[in-house]
């Protein structure tokens, strides 16, 4: 769902909410799970406006798609001269590369 469109919905529980609907005839009106528009109701104003879906509160990116392309052309080299390719060996790989070190979760990814 777009974040404008949930922003909307969000906006319009709240209006219909003041009007005497029920959660229940909200969340058919509206589309959404039931439980979804009560916790837009006891949502702050402030909070009714922003949209978090997909981001872990205080954690930055770390990578970006040029690590990740520079992952993968490593990982096809190494595979073409038939050597191992897993997630270390393609760290250790990055590393003596680039410089800077790549994570073996982010490999793995």
């Amino acid at each position: 769902m777009k974040r404008v469109i949930l922003l909307e919905k969000r906006k319009k529980a709240r209006e219909l909410n003041r009007e005497g609907w029920s959660i229940q005839k909200i969340s058919c009106h509206l589309g959404a799970n039931w439980e979804s528009v009560k916790r837009w109701l006891e949502m702050d104003l402030h909070e009714l406006d922003h949209d978090r879906r997909g981001r872990t509160r205080g954690k930055m990116i770390k990578y970006d798609g040029e690590q990740k392309r520079r992952v993968l052309e490593i990982r096809r080299r190494l595979r073409a001269e038939g050597r191992p390719y897993g997630a270390s060996p393609v760290s250790e790989a990055y590393t003596a590369m680039y410089g800077g070190e790549v994570s073996v979760w982010f490999v793995n990814a």
